[in-house]
């Protein structure tokens, strides 16, 4: 039954998402408020591959606070502190834990969309065996927005997906991992 509601819950989700540039609103920005992450796990590399796809208007408004020139995120322009300020904002937003003890994951690059108007991360957890139990927190950009839903897809050896909704009053959530 929860998995019902979680369902019903990302499709209305996603059917607030403008599918086409003429949806959005006319000053450029958009009307929704979302991040999605996409976890993949990896049993015959212990490997755990995160992905993670941001806007970058509502990413530079949640680091505003943190500078005093603009970012310009995924840009020629791009501040030199950027990058820094981008990977503490998401070590202290994107978490991982086993057993109440915080899971690191080495950075591994960013993609501008072929839009301009998001990021790719990538992100991995290596040497990382199947610990039963993954605790996720997925705060991004909730103290921005009343209205952020941070989507989570969980795979493990591509046997399907598991979906989360992270959002405000739920920022964190527990994946059970097949050992």
């Amino acid at each position: 039954m929860m998995n019902i509601l979680l369902y019903l819950s990302l499709f209305s989700t996603l059917l607030t998402i403008p599918s086409s540039p003429e949806e959005v609103a006319e000053d450029g920005l958009h009307d929704y408020h979302v991040s999605k992450c996409i976890l993949n796990y990896r049993s015959e590399t212990q490997s755990l591959e995160i992905s993670l796809h941001f806007f970058i208007d509502d990413m530079e408004l949640a680091l505003e606070d943190q500078i005093s020139e603009p970012l310009f995120l995924g840009t020629e322009k791009e501040s030199e502190e950027a990058q820094q300020l981008l990977l503490e904002y998401l070590d202290q937003h994107l978490s991982f834990s086993v057993d109440r003890k915080k899971v690191n994951y080495d950075w591994i690059g960013r993609e501008t969309t072929d839009d301009l108007s998001g990021i790719w991360s990538y992100m991995e957890v290596t040497n990382f065996p199947p610990p039963g139990k993954l605790k996720v927190r997925n705060s991004l950009m909730l103290d921005v927005y009343s209205d952020q839903k941070n989507l989570v897809s969980f795979n493990f050896d591509e046997s399907g997906e598991v979906y989360y909704l992270f959002r405000s009053g739920k920022k964190e959530d527990v994946i059970s991992i097949p050992r």
